[in-house]
C-alpha cells in the first residue's frame, strides 16, 4: 500500500500497470512511492484505499510474457499450455480478506481519467497492453482468445474479477 496524501492509500496488484501508474504519480505528487502489493492497514488512518485493477485477459496475457520474461516458465511454453497448466489466482480471491474495504477501483484502462476525478493529476491515457518484444509470443488478443476452451479457462477463474470490477466477459460457443 502506497500513502498518496492524507485523503487516499493505493494498492497496486501485479501486472495492472503498476510500475507505470506509480512512476506518473510519483512525478505528480513528488511522494517517494515503491512496488509493494500489499495491504498496510497500519499507514491507512483515515485514508480511503484506492486500488488498482486490469481486464482480466489482459492481465493475464501481462503475467504469461512476465512469466516468461523473468524465467518462471520456460521460453518455449506456448500460450495454451500456460493457460491450462496455471492457476493464478484472481485479484478478488488474492485480496479477499481486505477487498470490500476498497473505496474505489481505478481500471488501468481508465486510469487517466479516474485519477483526474479523485486526485487531480493528469496523467497519459493508458494505450494498451505492455508489449516486451523478447518474450512477446506474436499473438493478437482475438488470437489469444480464439480458443472456447481457453476462453472458458479464463472466464471461470476470473470470474469473480470480471463480477467486481465490471469488466465484460467475452463468451464464444
Amino acid at each position: 500500500m502506497n500513502i498518496l496524501n492524507s485523503k487516499y492509500a493505493l494498492v497496486t496488484p501485479p501486472r495492472c500497470g503498476t510500475r507505470w501508474v506509480l512512476g506518473l504519480i510519483h512525478e505528480s505528487l513528488n511522494v517517494g512511492l515503491e512496488q509493494t502489493h500489499t495491504f498496510n492497514m497500519d499507514l491507512l488512518g483515515d485514508r480511503k484505499i484506492l486500488m488498482m485493477v486490469r481486464n482480466p485477459y489482459h492481465r493475464l496475457r501481462s503475467i504469461f510474457r512476465w512469466e516468461k520474461n523473468i524465467n518462471v516458465i520456460h521460453s518455449n511454453v506456448t500460450w495454451e499450455e500456460f493457460v491450462f497448466s496455471q492457476n493464478h489466482p484472481s485479484i478478488t480471491e488474492h485480496y479477499s480478506e481486505n477487498i470490500d474495504k476498497v473505496f474505489k477501483f481505478i481500471k488501468l484502462e481508465e486510469v487517466h481519467q479516474q485519477i483526474q476525478d479523485i486526485l487531480g493529476i493528469t496523467l497519459p491515457k493508458y494505450n494498451n497492453e505492455y508489449f516486451d518484444k523478447e518474450c512477446d509470443d506474436g499473438l493478437t488478443f482475438e488470437e489469444a482468445y480464439n480458443n472456447p476452451k481457453v476462453l472458458h479457462k479464463v472466464n471461470e477463474q476470473f470470474k469473480l474479477d470480471f463480477d467486481k470490477f465490471g469488466y465484460n466477459i467475452i463468451n464464444k460457443n
